[in-house]
This record gives structure tokens, sequence and C-alpha cells, in this order.
């Protein structure tokens, strides 16, 4: 799959997609919304990993499933929040700036396994929640685990903020590989928090088959930033068996759609 490919399959939905903003590069961030105007809204973002592009094949699929179901409530998916760093993963570091094509040429990085965008940052370490804190955080450009110079350095990064703040929904998910694992809790939340997520988590994870695991050592992620900020139910789900590798093709992405089936069922007890 080349990237046009990839934004054809995104932009073939039956929805209306819509722009959040422009990426680094120029390039839409599309988002789409299902369900009720009004009431209690969720939020699922995918691809904020450019690696993991096939989260954004199944935020589609969902999209277009619940479009022909009577919700109560509303679901914005923000199908690809970092499509510079996807097309990197499908066409290779031409499509990068000269100045970044030729450090990661330099360094022998290979592009399957991007993970940042185009400024060589990790969006997932970028968010002002306990920046640049996290365990595997590095203070370098990089494929991954890059923070910024500063936490909400990246557009891609502000848009999303900017977004989450706009709809202030009562949950969020936040859709990885690999691992099959929902993770949940943040460092700052309260006891009486992070055992409401345990409950709500617990639900989901057992609707996909996955492991609920705390989160321990993550900083700057939007799961953390939302918790952080807005203290609701938050979810990082890694997607994907660990014995496979990055990144995981088109081929595993009816086994993802029959795992999340009745993802949305679960989460509408929570949201109603």
């Amino acid at each position: 799959m080349r990237y046009n490919d990839f934004e054809k399959e995104i932009g073939k939905t039956n929805l209306n997609v819509f722009s959040l903003g422009k990426s680094t590069l120029g390039k839409d961030i599309f988002a789409c919304h299902v369900g009720s105007e009004v009431g209690n809204q969720v939020l699922v973002q995918a691809s904020i990993h450019a690696r993991e592009y096939i989260t954004s094949l199944l935020a589609a699929k969902q999209a277009e499933k619940l479009q022909t179901k009577n919700l109560r409530f509303g679901v914005y998916f923000v199908l690809c929040a970092n499509p510079d760093g996807v097309e990197v993963v499908l066409d290779g570091f031409s499509t990068l700036r000269r100045r970044e094509r030729e450090f990661c040429e330099r360094n022998g990085f290979n592009h399957t396994f991007f993970k940042a965008n185009a400024n060589l940052v990790d969006l997932n370490t970028n968010f002002d929640a306990l920046w640049g804190q996290g365990k595997s955080n590095v203070k370098q450009p990089n494929f991954e685990n890059f923070v910024g110079n500063f936490p909400e350095s990246e557009v891609e990064t502000k848009i999303l903020e900017d977004f989450t703040k706009r709809v202030r929904p009562k949950l969020t998910l936040s859709y990885h590989t690999k691992g099959e694992v929902v993770y949940y809790g943040f460092d700052t939340q309260s006891r009486e928090s992070l055992q409401r997520d345990f409950e709500v988590g617990q639900k989901i994870a057992e609707t996909l088959g996955f492991e609920l695991m705390r989160s321990f050592n993550s900083c700057g992620g939007y799961k953390d930033w939302v918790c952080d900020k807005f203290d609701i139910p938050s979810y990082t789900i890694e997607f994907g068996n660990d014995n496979l590798s990055h990144p995981l093709g088109e081929e595993v992405l009816p086994l993802f759609e029959q795992q999340s089936e009745n993802l949305f069922d679960v989460i509408e007890e929570f949201v109603q």
C-alpha cells in the first residue's frame, strides 16, 4: 500500500469526513463523526504512531458500521493523527524535507519502523502531561521516542488537543499496535478516578479479549494528557498479537474488526 491508497481507503467511506487542520508538511488531518450531535461524545484517535497506520483503516471501518446504528451518543474519529509519518512508512524517507531525510538516512533508520512526525518527534510523547519524564523518552530527533523541544511543540499535538477541548468527550480511545493490551490510568489521577477507569477498562478489555494493564512510566502521551487535564476515562488499545512484526498490514484488519465488534456497545453502557 502507498500513501495515496491509504488516503483513499480512509476517504472512500460514506461519511462526512472533514479536516481538523494541516500537518507539518501540509496534509489534512481527517476526522469524521457518527451518532448523535448532542449529548455525550466519545473521541477515538488513530495512527498517532506512523507505523501503526492499520489503526486508521480500523477506525474508518468502525465509523462506517456505527453509522448504520441508532446511537444515543456521538463518536468522533480522528482518522489519522500523523499523516506525514504514515507517508514515510508507506513511501519512504524521500517524502521528508532534506534535513530530516538526510538525518534518517545517515543514521540508518528503517522507514517501515518510523513512529514520529515530519520533525522526527514522537507525537505520543509531546503532550503536556509530565512531559519528558517517561522511561523511554529521548531528547534528540529520532524515528521514535523523541519528546520534542518543549511540550506541545508540534502542530499535530496542538490540533488534537484543541479538538479534544472543543468536543469535551466523556471517554477517549487511542488505537495502537501491538500487544493485545488495554492501558489505563495516569500518575496524577486520584484513587477514585483510577478505580472508575479500571472498572470501565475491564469491560473494554473483556469484550476485546485483551489484557487490562495500568500504565506506569508513561508520560507525555495523549491518553496521559486526557487523564491529567480532563479526569475522564482514557484508554490506549494495543491491537495485534505481540508475535507480529511492525508494521502490521491489511491482512490483520478483519481480525481487528471482529475483536472490536462489540466495543461501542460496552462504551455505550458508560457514556449514557
